[in-house]
């Protein structure tokens, strides 16, 4: 029996959010979906590939940035993204069956919310042991369901016999340098083309964001092809070391960078904390852990350009192209260190764009990509110091630019939030946790000084390795954390917004 697909644009939900829903013997699948979300008689996509759009392929392409689903003969395919960051969000409720792009669309459509008394920890880190090895259930309070999952790199099938993941296979390797380059730029040309096929009924831009370290930067060169119209970067970095003691790791502007690429830059603009909309939820309603909010001014400028936004980042970056790797990761594919990336997830849907995380290509062994470091021929790019990386040093000095424009520290845009940093979001928060917000700054503040402190006993006791001390776990929010902030700021943030796109869709 052939599937069949009925869609349903809805006004109020992300622009690029989908939810599907089907019932157990029926062979209809139901689609709710933002504006911005491409939808054939078969398919639904919002993403980018290296092949043909008119083909819809992109269940099929080991190189596609987005989700997305498609009816086959027997079943339905979803595919997500082809890195660690992306991933989709389903559940059975009874003979009910979900699968969407946002978690929040999963809360709303099914009526569930995050669990206040649940510690959020596994479910903010699902992919430090690789993607064919995930911590893949996300607690949540319902009376008929107690968890949903998720679904990261490879793909979703259900059938009449239900949900199955379907491994995707990963870019074989390339041997040399000018093998990884030579691969990157065919694969950019063809995202491109796919970016700008007249079939698209929402045009499509590409941007990037850029640092003065190797990751973001590498990664817009390596990106151009695309056409980039602009680069977002930040004046700092968010280096907990005093400006005073080294100012060179808080100043993080990367527009020299970009003039020498010929690429034109934009300066992300600080959050106001009087800012009176609702903009910083998204970001918090996702990760317990670290915030890339300071991106806000770049997501605000794409939904507000009237395009499809596809955003070239860097993250994975210290994964894939450094010279050293762990032993304990060799074998499994993907396996990450960090959370870099995530907090975009619901807010990338809101404003429309895409992340490309260009480090995730060809980077599902990292080994293969430390031999090409490691190589003689990479020598002049080679500095032996530890921040060395000399794939991404020999990309944007080949490019024209200057050497001691990067690389010299590693820095980073992602910084640990205890509270939103809007005003009327603050209070709101602290409102739901029952705390004046004078208690929870007095919490954040002497757990800010237990973290300073925990810190310089580490690095005091890996003096000369750099990698074991940044490395080397400490909490940063001992007090917070019995009182389980992190993760009450994650819960109210998901449900505020769940409950938002609950009311759209309960008024069909």
């Amino acid at each position: 029996m052939l599937w069949s697909l009925s869609s349903r644009l809805i006004d109020g939900l992300p622009r690029l959010g989908w939810i599907a829903s089907t019932s157990r013997g029926s062979t209809l699948v139901e689609l709710l979906h933002g504006k911005d979300v491409e939808v054939g008689p078969t398919w639904a996509v919002e993403g980018v590939w290296d092949g043909p759009f008119a083909d819809g392929e992109f269940e099929r392409s080991l190189v596609f940035f987005g989700t997305g689903l498609k009816l086959l003969n027997n079943g339905v395919v979803f595919a997500t993204s082809r890195d660690c960051i992306g991933r989709l969000f389903y559940c059975e409720i009874g003979a009910e069956r979900f699968v969407s792009n946002s978690l929040l669309l999963l809360l709303a459509r099914t009526g569930a919310r995050l669990d206040t008394h649940h510690l959020y920890v596994d479910e903010n880190v699902p992919a430090l042991h690789g993607v064919d090895d995930l911590m893949d259930t996300i607690r949540i309070v319902h009376p008929r369901c107690h968890t949903f999952r998720l679904q990261i790199y490879n793909n979703l099938s259900l059938t009449a016999l239900g949900f199955t993941s379907q491994r995707v296979d990963s870019l074989s390797s390339p041997s040399s340098y000018d093998g990884y380059r030579n691969g990157i730029r065919a694969i950019m040309e063809g995202i491109g083309r796919n970016m700008r096929a007249p079939e698209r009924r929402s045009p499509m831009a590409a941007y990037a964001t850029m640092s003065t370290g190797y990751d973001s930067s590498a990664a817009t060169a390596l990106a151009r092809p695309l056409g980039i119209e602009c680069a977002y970067t930040s004046k700092t970095s968010s280096s907990a070391v005093p400006r005073l003691l080294r100012p060179s790791l808080i100043d993080d502007d990367a527009t020299d960078i970009g003039r020498s690429l010929g690429i034109e830059m934009r300066a992300l603009e600080p959050i106001d904390a009087g800012d009176p909309t609702d903009d910083e939820v998204y970001f918090l309603a996702v990760n317990r852990s670290d915030s890339e909010a300071a991106l806000m001014s770049m997501t605000r400028d794409i939904a507000g350009s009237g395009k499809v936004g596809v955003v070239c980042t860097g993250y994975h970056g210290d994964n894939a192209w450094g010279r050293t790797t762990d032993d304990e990761t060799r074998g499994r594919r993907f396996v990450r260190s960090s959370t870099s990336g995530q907090s975009l997830l619901e807010i990338r849907l809101h404003a429309g764009f895409v992340n490309l995380p260009v480090p995730f290509l060809y980077c599902a062994d990292p080994f293969a990509l430390a031999v090409i470091s490691n190589a003689a021929e990479m020598a002049p790019w080679q500095l032996n110091n530890d921040y060395d990386r000399p794939i991404p040093r020999r990309v944007l000095e080949e490019a024209g630019v200057p050497r001691e424009a990067f690389g010299w520290a590693k820095k980073g845009l992602a910084k640990y939030r205890a509270l939103p940093q809007t005003r009327h979001l603050r209070n709101e928060f602290c409102s739901f946790v029952g705390l004046s917000p004078r208690v929870v700054q007095a919490i954040t503040a002497t757990d800010r000084l237990l973290y300073l402190g925990s810190r310089g006993a580490v690095y005091a006791a890996h003096v000369g390795n750099r990698q074991r001390a940044l490395h080397t776990f400490t909490s940063r929010d001992p007090l917070g954390e019995r009182l389980k902030l992190g993760s009450q700021m994650l819960c109210w943030a998901a449900d505020r917004l769940a409950a938002k796109y609950q009311t759209v869709i309960t008024a069909l």
